[in-house]
């Protein structure tokens, strides 16, 4: 089964509902720095341990989390799938998230 990897929202963020992610597969979170230390090998370290077993049959939700932690997240999701990825969006009018797979070598579908 497929898997919705996350980045985790800072302490104190608005939370959002993934209900709607999880008809793509079950919820991964990925850890991002605690003390706001979004750069770096410490950062790279935490969110690659978080993402340890993602494959190209998972899923990547763009868009929630720093977005420093998020392209951390997609370059380390796209290097474990040969360049492959599936990002999900929220579409807010249809309320509900739209998967977009793209190959970073060849292009967006």
């Amino acid at each position: 089964m497929s898997r919705v990897f996350v980045v985790e929202q800072p302490p104190g963020a608005r939370p959002y509902d993934l209900t709607d992610a999880e008809r793509f597969g079950i919820i991964v979170k990925v850890s991002q720095p605690e003390d706001g230390g979004f750069y770096g090998r410490e950062a790279i370290a935490r969110i690659s341990a978080s993402m340890a077993s993602f494959t190209e049959r998972d899923y990547l939700i763009a868009g929630i989390g720093h977005p420093l932690s998020v392209a951390w997240a997609s370059a380390i999701a796209a290097r474990k799938s040969g360049g492959r990825l599936k990002l999900l969006y929220w579409n807010r009018k249809k309320s509900c998230y739209i998967p977009v797979c793209g190959d970073i070598f060849e292009g967006v579908s």
